[in-house]
């Protein structure tokens, strides 16, 4: 019973401590990192989880360990800053599949891609007829980027000569029934004023709010839980009820 608290305390403090450590390492999503930086998350990983349940294993040697793999991590996010040379090195470089619409079979043999590799790539991004395509470019995360040929290429306002305004993005007033106090200060309002919007569209309880949000213009949305309020009205609206400009913040 004694070695299951012992194990209990290590993955506690294994945890507590990668945690430290791949925060100091930076944020990425997994999608994003380059193979290198993959390779040292699943090292950090198994560090941990041998640490975890070895029991003949020193704390701090694992510690130490997950340490140095993690200041790895920094020096290798930093020479994407200062040597470009040496990034390349490690990380490789974007490479060109596609240019002027015609297929590299070179890149793709340097990339070890089939065909069936760089169409469904091209799905991923939407695009269906290769004949659609101008450049595509693998980036070292290994994601696929892709510019259309101008043809296909989606109709824009500016295209149709249609003016646009500034949207910006909304300021966040209740997340899963929890009103943003902050939030309700950047935009220069205070509680009153929330529960009086509320209350306007007939909601008296601010815990049965998912969510609530005010654009820039002022325009107020509201989400319920169970869709209705207690009064049967609307509680998804587009009104303007004033306001000022705020960023969209999520405490």
């Amino acid at each position: 019973m004694f070695e299951y608290g012992i194990v209990l305390a290590r993955s506690f403090i294994s945890f507590l401590v990668t945690i430290v450590f791949v925060r100091l390492a930076g944020k990425k999503q997994l999608a994003e990192l380059t193979l290198m930086e993959f390779v040292i998350a699943i090292t950090i990983g198994s560090i941990s989880a041998s640490a975890t349940v070895d029991l003949g294993s020193s704390a701090l040697h694992t510690a130490f360990g997950i340490a140095t793999w993690a200041i790895l991590a920094v020096l290798m996010s930093q020479t994407d800053l200062y040597n470009r040379g040496l990034s390349r090195l490690i990380n490789s470089r974007p490479r060109v599949l596609i240019d002027g619409g015609r297929i590299s079979k070179d890149a793709l043999r340097l990339e070890r891609l089939t065909m069936e590799d760089l169409i469904m790539l091209l799905r991923k991004k939407g695009v269906f007829e290769l004949n659609q395509v101008e450049v595509a470019v693998l980036e070292r995360d290994g994601t696929i980027s892709v510019l259309r040929k101008s043809q296909f290429e989606p109709v824009t306002p500016r295209d149709l000569g249609i003016s646009t305004e500034y949207r910006g993005l909304p300021t966040t007033l209740i997340l899963d029934g929890h009103i943003q106090d902050e939030n309700l200060r950047e935009i220069n309002q205070d509680k009153n004023w929330l529960l009086g919007e509320l209350r306007s569209r007939g909601i008296t309880d601010p815990g049965r709010v998912n969510y609530m949000a005010i654009d820039t213009t002022g325009s107020i949305y509201v989400d319920v839980d169970g869709g209705e309020d207690q009064g049967g009205g609307d509680i998804s609206s587009g009104e303007d009820k004033g306001g000022e400009e705020g960023g969209d913040k999520q405490s």
